[in-house]
């Protein structure tokens, strides 16, 4: 192992999942009819609670509902449309990442940290994603989400890993920044053939 790193913490989304996953607020808005910044403002308001397992799709979208007085909706029928689009996003991975995950699992001990509805994590799960890792991280689970802090040094205890001797791998800046700011080595994904480049300059061996 090259500079003391132990392991190596990779994000899914915007990384491994196509970032088309970031599109699902907008696809979802027409869908329902409602200007995207009245349902980002939305979105905004039940996010964090979204995202640490505290309410489920059809809490949110119900809310949204009633709130817009949308009565031609049921919220059962939007919550299958927005799996159903989640569902197609994950079809497609970065087969490239994923590969690097492969090797680098040879030699690093290579897990997965995520924020993600409940909803979301079964169909992770069937797909199949999560096991390209030693070990899955995720929001829901953790009750905890990106980019506050207290996430990552709970991995980092999990994991019996000092900062410095991990890396971690994520598309959003937020996130890195609170990452390092924790102290651990952080690559802000930009695309496979500049994630190669950051870990070679961080000592790794691919």
């Amino acid at each position: 192992m090259k500079n003391n790193i132990k392991v190596i913490i990779f994000d899914l989304g915007g990384v491994i999942v196509s970032a088309k996953v970031e599109k699902i607020p907008n696809i979802m808005s027409i869908y329902m009819g409602i200007e995207y910044s009245r349902f980002d403002e939305f979105m905004g308001r039940y996010k964090s609670d979204l995202t640490k397992g505290k309410i489920s799709l059809i809490d949110v979208y119900s809310k949204i509902i009633k709130q817009s007085g949308l009565k031609n909706l049921d919220a059962e029928d939007v919550v299958d449309k927005h799996l159903k689009i989640f569902r197609k996003i994950i079809e497609d991975l970065n087969e490239e990442v994923l590969s690097l995950v492969k090797k680098l699992r040879e030699d690093y001990l290579v897990v997965c940290l995520v924020n993600a509805e409940s909803d979301v994590v079964p169909l992770v799960k069937k797909r199949g994603i999560y096991d390209y890792f030693e070990h899955a991280y995720i929001s829901t689970e953790l009750k905890m989400e990106k980019p506050n802090k207290e996430i990552y040094s709970t991995v980092l205890n999990d994991l019996n890993c000092r900062a410095e001797e991990a890396i971690f791998i994520d598309d959003k800046e937020d996130n890195v920044n609170s990452a390092r700011r924790v102290g651990i080595n952080s690559i802000l994904y930009k695309n496979f053939r500049r994630l190669k480049k950051d870990l070679k300059i961080l000592g790794l061996s691919i």
